[in-house]
């Protein structure tokens, strides 16, 4: 599971506003010209060149040299049956260069800094100041007017999910890179919910609970009851004060306390960025994260934390065998999943609690973003001499049976069709379903699409994904707050400031909050807080992340 939030993360993980403008498509499409056997004139555009139409298979073989990333075990992609179908289907030969990931990033640079390009980079592993730095030298071209004129499928997909559009889309209006996009998550118009909206669940042992007739806690106050009677009732039965009213994992992706700072009207996610009113707002630099943080450290006073909440950072799997331990003494957790942190057996006795009400009474939740769309399909240099073909090529990948089958391994081989869903096959003896399935497909960085209604016509969803889901949708979806930070697209100033001061905040945020709760003193040293995380660059960052929100999200 954190590999696939891993995948849509490196693109954030990660962003929304439909294209105004393309800029100008003379200057777009100057110097591409088109083998004239695989194309044919169909209209013309307002600047007065020709638009071209490829038809498959074409008449004349095709050569395009793509450089890829791939996988430590994967096959060579020239020997994939998916590969050599579609050359068969459209008559376009591909020479792979095959980088093995472990040395990519450092022969990627190398490529990109030759004169010796190839016509483009294929799950290009390419990050945003790579794109922008080679576009603004001319490496990469603008794609948008071969997408508009080479790529009906993509371009659908963008008129359905202006968010994607907007996302790939640069702050100079041009798309630099293809999108590889998996939507995980339940369909809510055209605002999917992925399974990233929501990172950490919060758990509580509902057996505890009704064999010490104890509610459902919904506020703080019932909280702070509910974990003093587990420390002090013996609800394991065991004679021994052992049982862990409340334990986590700071500063960890789907194990910190998110759900508990919602009884104090707090708001946090990874980021620890929020938006609200249209403003953008570092969420522990909040007076209710203050309050948070005082009433925790009493909490932990009263020995209700967990103290080894603040060691696990490195040691996920200790906290994941605390809940197993013989004496059963975990009474209130955070992880997305139950059984993986006490086991199938104990599971049943846990349930996943609500939002928390606020002292006001509300019950809110922010919805985390996590984009579901990977910049990294493909890019395409000023090498290539027949752009609109490639375009035409890698749009048949946007195919919805094709996008599965890039992603998740091909039908026939890995998938057999039953009612119009995928079916997987045996895995060959010896290997692992992520093994086999890097030799037979590319994978979640392709250019593709799996959306959200795909999940419900034909792509059957890892049961453990459909559960969280339905969680998400459950349990967590009434109360998400109508507004939320939605990812952006960043020009190359406002990266340079994100990359200088967003990790060194969050390394000192993840150290402030252990001493907050385990040494208290939160009165004294809040202000020192506040000027610590001013000196770091926070008025830097939030300015950065309001520019590009109000770029893309302001009123027009």
């Amino acid at each position: 599971m954190k590999r696939i939030i891993s995948l849509v993360v490196c693109s954030a993980l990660c962003t929304s506003l439909v294209l105004s403008g393309c800029g100008s498509k003379k200057n777009e499409g100057s110097g591409q010209t088109g083998n004239a056997s695989s194309v044919e004139k169909t209209t013309s555009d307002a600047a007065g060149n020709a638009s071209k139409e490829t038809k498959f298979p074409l008449s004349k073989k095709e050569t395009f040299k793509l450089t890829v990333k791939t996988p430590r075990l994967a096959t060579p992609f020239g020997e994939m049956e998916l590969f050599k179908k579609m050359e068969a289907d459209t008559n376009v030969h591909i020479e792979w260069n095959n980088i093995n990931e472990d040395q990519y990033d450092q022969k990627k640079a190398l490529l990109l800094a030759s004169k010796d390009l190839p016509d483009g980079f294929f799950m290009s592993g390419l990050t945003d100041q790579d794109l922008m730095n080679a576009a603004k030298v001319g490496t990469f071209i603008p794609l948008n007017d071969y997408i508009d004129k080479n790529a009906p499928r993509l371009k659908a997909i963008l008129e359905k999910r202006p968010a994607v559009k907007s996302y790939i889309t640069s702050p100079d209006k041009k798309i630099y890179a293809l999108p590889a996009i998996n939507e995980m998550a339940f369909t809510n118009g055209n605002d999917p919910v992925g399974i990233g909206s929501v990172l950490q669940f919060t758990n509580i042992n509902k057996a505890w609970l009704d064999k010490l007739g104890l509610k459902v806690p919904e506020t703080a106050d019932d909280l702070h009851t509910v974990l003093k009677a587990f420390k002090e009732n013996d609800p394991n039965g065991n004679g021994k004060k052992d049982e862990v009213p409340l334990t986590f994992i700071n500063d960890f992706w789907c194990a910190d306390i998110s759900g508990v700072l919602t009884a104090f009207g707090a708001s946090d996610n990874p980021e620890h960025r929020q938006v609200g009113n249209g403003k953008v707002y570092y969420t522990v630099a909040q007076p209710e994260y203050k309050e948070a943080m005082k009433v925790l450290s009493q909490w932990y006073k009263e020995g209700l934390i967990d103290p080894e909440a603040f060691t696990y950072k490195n040691k996920a799997d200790l906290y994941l065998a605390k809940g197993k331990s013989p004496d059963y003494t975990v009474g209130t957790f955070a992880w997305w999943e139950i059984a993986e942190v006490v086991g199938k057996d104990r599971a049943k006795d846990y349930v996943t609690l609500k939002p928390f009400k606020n002292s006001d009474g509300k019950q809110i939740y922010k919805r985390n973003q996590v984009e579901p769309t990977a910049k990294m399909g493909l890019s395409i240099t000023k090498a290539c001499k027949s752009p609109e073909v490639l375009m035409a090529w890698v749009d048949k990948m946007y195919d919805e049976k094709l996008s599965a089958e890039m992603q998740y391994g091909p039908i026939g081989a890995m998938y057999d069709l039953k009612d119009g869903k995928m079916v997987m096959r045996p895995i060959p003896a010896g290997t692992t379903e992520g093994e086999y399935r890097q030799k037979v497909c590319p994978g979640g960085g392709a250019p593709s699409a799996i959306l959200a209604e795909t999940y419900d016509t034909l792509v059957n969803m890892d049961p453990r994904a459909k559960a969280r889901l339905e969680d998400i949708k459950n349990i967590y979806f009434p109360y998400f707050d109508k507004e939320y930070w939605k990812a952006c697209a960043y020009t190359e100033e406002e990266l340079k400031v994100i990359n200088e001061c967003e990790q060194p905040l969050k390394d000192y945020v993840a150290q402030m909050r252990a001493e907050f709760i385990s040494k208290g003193g939160v009165d004294e040293k809040w202000d020192k807080y506040l000027k610590q995380l001013e000196n770091l660059g926070l008025s830097k960052l939030l300015n950065a992340w309001q520019t590009a929100y109000d770029r893309q999200y302001g009123a027009k």
